[in-house]
């Protein structure tokens, strides 16, 4: 087997960062400090503490309820850094409120009790997902062969079984059918929404649409991964890998980790995969791997979106024994060396 690129080199990117700037606070100041009908209502099908007999609900609270639609990294994360911002405020509340020693019993629990008052509100974030799993583009995205990314699930994890925050996982729940826009508004204070894509983007090549074999990378990763609204691409790959005896050969379009990550997978084939948490359907279709895989870029080397980790897992592939050769043809390097590509590098 061999990977042919135009894909050489690129000097590692910088991370990209991203924040969450949303001024809950804000809302939770512009809340009435009593409970309307319809608020009650809702709170007692939540299951909040109303119970009369509870010292916690016989204080008037502020209520912040947050419905965050998507359970991907960033819906996962708004969750996070949302109970995060909230609970330490919380915490530094109750420590400024300790009792000083020249202050008798009676001053100090009417003072609390009237900052409890004042002060204290809940926080509740319901996760709505179309899927009945969450955590999106972590369990259906990432590369099986990578466990060391998938990871994150772990700290997702923490976010559901803290008990500092009610939290709640709804699972196939598609917004637009079960439940429009407009009554998750009227049932929640903020309301996120953290999904992904739906669609994607063409190229505008005659024949794209209506010719056999013709994948997007979302559907093939998807489909590997185990997403259940593409197992049928299953099928379609089988007949097109079996329809004849000649070598296997695939196209890659793009230069990016996801390219990379598709050529990978076809390289290595089932036995170099059957260890990974693969969709098992997909093992039998990619069977001893393909032949040969193109991968194309529109620009040059230099220009590749890859990272060097992505690019050093593919010329290490023979070495551990997938018997995969990549090969960069030098024609190709000289070709993508052109003045833009030059000034890129400093020469």
């Amino acid at each position: 087997m061999q990977i042919a690129s135009k894909c050489f080199h690129r000097p590692n990117r910088l991370p990209i960062r991203s924040a969450i700037a949303s001024s809950f606070n804000a809302i939770l100041k512009q809340q009435p400090q009593t409970t309307t009908t319809f608020q009650y209502k809702y709170n007692l099908h939540r299951n909040f503490t109303t119970t009369e007999d509870d010292e916690v609900s016989k204080r008037r609270r502020r209520r912040l309820s947050v419905a965050i639609v998507g359970t991907g990294p960033s819906g996962m994360y708004t969750a996070k850094y949302l109970r995060s911002s909230i609970l330490p405020k919380k915490q530094k509340q109750q420590q400024q409120q300790q009792p000083s020693t020249k202050q008798n019993d009676s001053e100090v629990e009417e003072k609390l009790s009237k900052q409890q008052q004042e002060d204290e509100y809940d926080l509740n974030i319901d996760m709505i997902e179309k899927l009945p799993t969450p955590y999106g583009l972590v369990r259906s995205g990432v590369a099986p062969d990578h466990p060391e990314v998938k990871s994150v699930e772990h700290d997702f994890d923490s976010v559901f079984t803290s008990s500092c925050t009610k939290m709640q996982f709804m699972g196939n729940v598609q917004v637009g059918i079960d439940v429009s826009l407009n009554e998750l508004r009227d049932l929640y204070d903020v309301v996120v929404l953290a999904y992904g894509c739906e669609s994607d983007n063409k190229l505008g090549i005659d024949g794209e649409e209506r010719l056999k074999g013709i994948l997007s990378a979302r559907e093939f990763v998807a489909w590997y991964n185990g997403h259940p609204n593409f197992v049928h691409i299953g099928e379609e790959l089988s007949k097109l890998l079996s329809s004849s005896n000649q070598p296997k050969q695939v196209v890659v379009i793009g230069q990016g980790n996801v390219a990379l990550d598709c050529a990978r997978i076809l390289a290595k084939g089932k036995q170099g995969l059957i260890d990974t948490d693969i969709a098992s359907h997909a093992l039998d279709v990619i069977g001893d791997g393909i032949e040969k895989t193109i991968v194309l870029g529109r620009r040059g080397h230099v220009q590749g979106a890859f990272t060097i980790k992505e690019l050093r897992e593919l010329t290490k592939l023979k070495k551990e024994g997938h018997n995969v050769a990549f090969n960069v043809r030098q024609d190709e390097l000289d070709m993508g060396a052109t003045p833009s590509t030059m000034k890129e590098l400093n020469l």
